[in-house]
């Protein structure tokens, strides 16, 4: 069985996307909170693979209830299993993620 692999990301015309102390509430200006496309993009997707830096930045903001965060009600309404493609799993790793290495080309094709 294959499935499809969907890319998404955004970033500012400058070419970055966050702002001091990875602050990324700025996004949230130019977006009505939770629209019907999202709810179905999240229901449509199986699993998230993301690098480390964007699981760790994540995870501070659901720390510090950060608009945006899962812990927020504004948060991507995504409810599925989560995979860090890192070279540095952290000690001591989340529980409810998957902690990969290597290609991202394996680590698509693994899962």
């Amino acid at each position: 069985m294959s499935g499809k692999v969907v890319v998404n990301r955004a970033m500012s015309l400058d070419g970055f996307i966050a702002g001091p102390g990875d602050a990324m509430d700025w996004i949230f200006d130019f977006m009505v909170p939770v629209p019907s496309w999202q709810e179905e993009i999240a229901a449509a997707t199986g699993a998230m693979l993301v690098g480390r830096r964007t699981d760790e930045v994540g995870d501070r903001m659901d720390a510090n209830k950060e608009r945006g965060a899962a812990s927020s009600d504004e948060s991507y309404p995504f409810h599925g299993p989560t995979f860090v493609l890192t070279h540095r799993p952290p000690d001591p790793p989340a529980a409810d993620v998957t902690y990969l290495s290597g290609d991202i080309g394996e680590a698509v094709a693994g899962r």
